[in-house]
């Protein structure tokens, strides 16, 4: 039997590292702050845009290591969302302050320009990827669906666009909301040449105390059974007013609402963003404000947190885990840059600024274990040490400081495990079986 074991844990270099977790601010003492798109690369990293600090309307794209330390960064004049594209490359878009239009820039993953279009039609835009590797171009009236190289093929002139999302069929969905009376959440479906399918308006809100409202419909997805399931708020205008988040099933070719779930998120706070987006285990994360909720595809909550920070962008990382972008607003009412990476059940725990630093392997014996595991010390110093255990889904299950190389492993049930160790600048893992 201990053969056996051994093989596996032998054969099973590729076991689950624990999920990393870390937050980054950028500090600043006046001026809007943000940061607004994520994206992670095939090595685990991160691409991120953000506004310049103190620098209105200009901004910056990040390259970062998968514990979120900057490798690269370049400045633009301006800021938006970014996605990847088809060739494993990634697209920028937001307005030109130079030119007074929208703007569309393609970058390799080293963040070198490949090349950049300007539409005079738009003074900022939002992007989104479509499956025949064009784009769509967005901003609050006006939608446009192009090619790879960004050349236009059709546009719609709308109203009140949050999102536009393609779908696999190459479809698209446009929501967001109808203010020109009683105020709507609305969706509408185009096929791939323009040509418009529907057009639906949902409910209304109302003006409260004199104060105007935003919300509407502010993202979508895609469902396997072809149907969408939409992310909706309706939040008064007014601080700590409080509003309702929805998820709302929308039937695919009609358009008719299939189901609607209403949520009321404990303490949340901020502004008008919105995501829903699918995480590495086939079910979605939402969020509205400074809160996150993950749920299945029918809406039933798993979980839900509130991050402190006001999320602008969120989406599932490879590790199972969730990486956010927003704004952090401190006691004195200033906002910062800020983007994290959280673990799959929405916390953050102790890796907060650490430095990149390869892991190394370190041997652990025996192998299988019973009650005790001893860490070879051949390659540690003298210095205290911390040591924390996951199993293979990434979950902790014990922490400690020491400067023994024994640990009492007899608590542990049954399996594999990742030993994580951190001595100084130096990190070391290993891997072994508790009988």
């Amino acid at each position: 039997m201990k053969k056996i074991i051994m093989a596996l844990l032998i054969a099973c270099n590729c076991i689950a590292q624990p999920q990393i977790t870390w937050q980054k601010y950028f500090y600043a003492s006046s001026g809007y702050n943000a940061c607004f798109g994520i994206l992670q690369l095939n090595d685990s990293g991160f691409i991120i845009t953000n506004s310049w600090p103190q620098r209105p309307y200009i901004g910056r794209i990040l390259k970062t290591n998968q514990l979120g330390d900057t490798l690269k960064s370049i400045k633009i004049n301006t800021w938006s969302n970014i996605i990847h594209t088809l060739d494993s490359n990634f697209a920028f878009a937001g307005g030109s302050t130079v030119l007074g239009q929208g703007r569309l820039t393609k970058f390799d993953i080293d963040l070198n320009e490949l090349w950049t279009q300007y539409y005079p039609q738009f003074n900022s835009i939002s992007v989104a990827t479509c499956n025949d590797g064009g784009f769509l171009l967005y901003n609050a009236y006006n939608i446009c669906k192009t090619d790879s190289l960004g050349n236009i093929i059709w546009s719609h002139n709308i109203g009140n666009i949050s999102k536009a999302i393609s779908c696999k069929n190459g479809d698209v969905l446009i929501v967001g909301q109808y203010s020109n009376g009683p105020e709507q959440y609305i969706a509408c479906l185009y096929d791939s040449t323009g040509m418009l399918l529907w057009n639906r308006s949902y409910g209304n809100w109302f003006i409260f105390w004199g104060q105007s409202s935003f919300g509407g419909i502010l993202d979508a997805v895609e469902l396997p059974d072809g149907n969408f399931l939409a992310a909706c708020i309706a939040q008064w205008g007014i601080a700590n007013a409080g509003g309702d988040w929805d998820l709302m099933k929308i039937e695919r070719f009609t358009g008719d609402t299939l189901m609607t779930r209403r949520y009321m998120p404990s303490g949340a706070y901020g502004g008008p963003y919105g995501n829903i987006c699918y995480t590495k285990d086939s079910n979605l994360i939402a969020t509205y404000g400074s809160a996150i909720m993950k749920t299945d595809t029918a809406g039933n909550i798993i979980w839900t947190k509130n991050t402190m920070v006001e999320i602008i962008d969120a989406i599932g990382c490879s590790d199972g885990g969730i990486a956010i972008a927003g704004q952090y607003y401190n006691q004195a009412g200033l906002s910062h840059s800020t983007y994290a990476k959280l673990d799959s059940l929405g916390n953050i725990y102790n890796f907060q600024g650490m430095p990149y630093i390869q892991p190394q392997l370190v041997s652990v014996y025996p192998n299988p274990a019973s009650n005790q595991l001893t860490i070879d010390n051949l390659q540690l110093t003298n210095k205290p040490f911390t040591v924390t255990i996951y199993d293979v889904l990434g979950k902790a299950h014990l922490m400690q400081n020491s400067n023994a190389t024994t640990i009492d492993i007899s608590k542990l049930t049954p399996g594999l495990y990742v030993l994580h160790l951190q001595q100084g600048d130096t990190i070391y893992y290993g891997r072994f079986v508790k009988e």
